[in-house]
């Protein structure tokens, strides 16, 4: 299986138009950029894949966004996180000290 197929593209359906074009017609696709990317970006497969990679980055943008807010919060519980552990050291220390006494 091919990596076009692998990603759900379907080859023969998304090239089935050019079959139909006349040698002077892919001529033209071939030696002009613009129409070649018009070809391009008539594929309908191209239009979903472009449509779902919107969707996913405006949801990628909005979990960034929430994250970010949260940023300030877990900044300030890793600290008090911090200074608990090293008071129940230190409370350990004591402990161990006074056993050994």
């Amino acid at each position: 299986m091919s990596l076009c197929q692998d990603q759900g593209l379907d080859i023969l359906a998304a090239l089935s138009m050019l079959n139909r074009l006349s040698n002077t017609d892919l001529g033209e696709i071939l030696n002009d950029d613009g129409r070649f990317e018009e070809v391009v970006n008539d594929i309908k497969q191209l239009k979903q894949l472009e449509s779902e990679k919107k969707v996913l980055i405006a949801g990628n943008l909005s979990l960034a966004e929430v994250n970010l807010a949260k940023q300030l919060q877990l900044e300030e519980n890793k600290r008090a996180l911090h200074e608990l552990s090293e008071k129940g050291c230190e409370l350990l220390r004591k402990l161990k000290k006074n056993q050994n006494s």
